[in-house]
């Protein structure tokens, strides 16, 4: 009987120690079991990640590819403006081969008309200098004066013309070399612009000054002096105006531009080659050209500006894509009183507007070299006829001395002897008496 209860005991205790064993048992798998759906989910979230890495890294390949394209195009650009450097200097020869030629006939010509005037003035004086008297040379000093002057001023603006010619020849030579200058700088802003493309650390308005400013300072222009940044205007109704920069020409006058270009839609025009944001690119550069066409700059105080501005666009391709795309936009611009440009023609398009100035001012200059010397020749013609004139009364003049001179000492009753005969009659002693060389003269001719 005590084995028997013994037993039971056993088998009980054996009963709970397997029940037990078997409830912890079922506990640590219910807990690997929540283990492995952790981690199921863990897995697909890095695979998720994974793809989205995979994703984002082939996008990034893609807009690297676009921007060496880009690049590419800038390079192509670079190459167009050598040419268009090459094509300049030689115009630069031939402009110079023209003013040289040009400038020599001048020079010959006013040498020539020197010379003339010099030897026919010498042949006057030459044949007249024996019969003039004080009198006649105070005369002909009142006609040649005039003369001489307009001779100096002819001969000034003959030296201004070559001046100007000289200053711009050596203008147009500096030129060409901040342009060869500006050229390499190309080649290391188009590495700058894709590291700004890529970083987007700047706003693309101040990455655009920032080139504007570049490109004067590489051409020579000097800020506070040859160009000036965000200056103060006001208009007479009192509103105020701050241009980005005004560059003040030679001339006098001043040109406005403006470097306020959005490039945003063009940007993901490049990086997503969808249609849409090239027409928003277009509509947001037409929208701009609208804003600047409304700003009458040449009615403000304090400056002296051109009745068109210079809208500048920092990256040539942005313009060049719009121009393809509107292909009359340039015109329509320009109708409204705003210049499209780019880094590769704004220095031209300055160049061009100093030169239309400059043009100007030596076709007036012309202008009044060809009425200096009309009248110059109107008073070469009067001073000849007034030499005709002198010459004829001086001839007459001679005729009259010889006929007075003559009724001294000609003649049986010659003056002379007449007045020695009275003298000596009316027993006069003067205190001077008439020359001996004459007495004796009158009286010869009385004993012929």
């Amino acid at each position: 009987m005590d084995l028997s209860l013994i037993l039971v005991f056993v088998f009980l205790a054996l009963s709970i120690a397997l029940v037990m064993r078997l409830f912890y048992q079922a506990k640590e798998l219910e807990s690997f079991e929540q283990n492995i759906h952790n981690l199921s989910i863990e897995i697909a979230t890095l695979k998720q990640k994974n793809t989205d890495q995979t994703q984002r890294l082939i996008e990034k390949e893609g807009r690297i590819e676009e921007l060496y394209g880009l690049q590419t195009q800038l390079y192509q650009s670079q190459a167009t403006h050598k040419a268009t450097i090459a094509s300049l200097q030689t115009k630069l020869q031939e402009q110079q081969n023209t003013m040289e030629y040009r400038l020599s006939d001048l020079q010959s010509s006013r040498k020539m008309l020197i010379e003339e005037f010099e030897d026919l003035a010498n042949k006057v004086f030459v044949a007249s200098r024996k019969n003039l008297t004080e009198q006649n040379q105070e005369s002909l000093s009142l006609i040649l004066t005039p003369l001489k002057e307009q001779m100096q001023s002819f001969k000034a603006k003959v030296e201004e013309i070559h001046l100007d010619q000289t200053k711009e020849q050596t203008s147009l030579r500096n030129e060409l070399k901040q342009l060869q200058t500006l050229n390499a700088q190309m080649s290391h802003d188009a590495i700058n612009l894709t590291n700004a493309l890529k970083s987007e650390n700047k706003t693309q308005g101040s990455w655009g000054e920032m080139i504007l400013e570049r490109i004067l300072e590489k051409s020579g222009l000097r800020l506070g002096e040859e160009y000036l940044r965000e200056c103060v205007l006001k208009s007479r109704d009192g509103t105020l105006y701050r241009p980005d920069v005004i560059v003040k020409l030679s001339s006098g006058r001043d040109v406005i531009i403006d470097a306020k270009t959005s490039l945003k839609d063009y940007e993901s025009y490049i990086n997503q080659n969808d249609s849409k944001h090239l027409k928003a690119h277009t509509l947001s550069i037409k929208n701009h050209i609208k804003t600047l066409s409304q700003k009458r700059y040449e009615e403000l105080d304090g400056v002296n500006s051109l009745d068109f501005i210079l809208m500048f666009i920092p990256l040539s391709n942005a313009l060049m894509v719009v121009l393809e795309h509107e292909t009359g936009l340039y015109e329509e611009a320009y109708k409204n009183g705003v210049v499209l440009v780019s880094p590769q023609t704004l220095l031209l398009s300055l160049r061009a507007i100093e030169n239309s100035w400059r043009y100007e001012k030596q076709a007036k200059n012309a202008i009044e070299v060809t009425r200096l010397a009309q009248k110059l020749y109107t008073k070469v013609k009067s001073f000849v006829d007034d030499l005709d004139k002198l010459g004829v009364a001086l001839q007459k003049a001679q005729m009259s001395y010889n006929e007075a001179y003559g009724k001294l000492y000609s003649g049986k009753d010659n003056i002379i002897r007449q007045i020695e005969s009275f003298k000596t009659k009316a027993n006069i002693h003067p205190k001077e008496n008439i020359a001996s060389s004459l007495i004796n003269r009158a009286n010869e001719e009385t004993m012929e």
